[in-house]
């Protein structure tokens, strides 16, 4: 992981909170500068090739291949989520203390580092070790349900 930590205006870091790295998940590598993509509607493929650390247009053909396969649509929780499991990656309950959802700058102070992708309202995002990589900063968003390699249960 390279380049400068942002930070979102008016949200104060701790120690034991998430830092915000800007990340594509490889889509400028495999497509170039000058190819227009979409700035939405690809967070599920951005953040499992962040995660699962491969290419991707790697993690764009198979998830299309499998939603085919299944029927659905490559950004369908259901797609992803099989799509998932096959690399040995469980499904998790939604995280809460005192009654509360966990914000995702705060994942720290309730799980181990390590690696995650987290679902937020509409919007996956990829935690490796203390930092969120992704387009955009939603730290301030409720994590719900997330995912995790096998046998790394937090």
């Amino acid at each position: 992981m390279t380049g400068p930590y942002v930070l979102t205006k008016g949200l104060r870091m701790g120690d034991d909170q998430l830092k915000f790295e800007e990340n594509d998940g490889g889509r400028r590598e495999d497509y170039g500068k000058g190819h227009k993509l979409p700035k939405q509607g690809d967070c599920v493929v951005r953040a499992i090739a962040t995660a699962l650390e491969q290419g991707y247009k790697e993690t764009l053909v198979d998830l299309c291949e499998l939603s085919i396969e299944m029927g659905g649509l490559p950004n369908g929780d259901r797609v992803y989520g099989a799509y998932l499991k096959s690399k040995g990656w469980e499904k998790r309950k939604t995280l809460r203390h005192g009654g509360k959802k966990v914000r995702v700058r705060d994942w720290l102070k309730h799980t181990p580092a390590g690696r995650y992708i987290i679902h937020t309202t509409k919007h996956l995002t990829a935690v490796i070790g203390d930092t969120m990589l992704d387009t955009w900063d939603c730290r301030k968003a409720c994590a719900n349900i997330y995912y995790e390699p096998a046998g790394e249960a937090s």
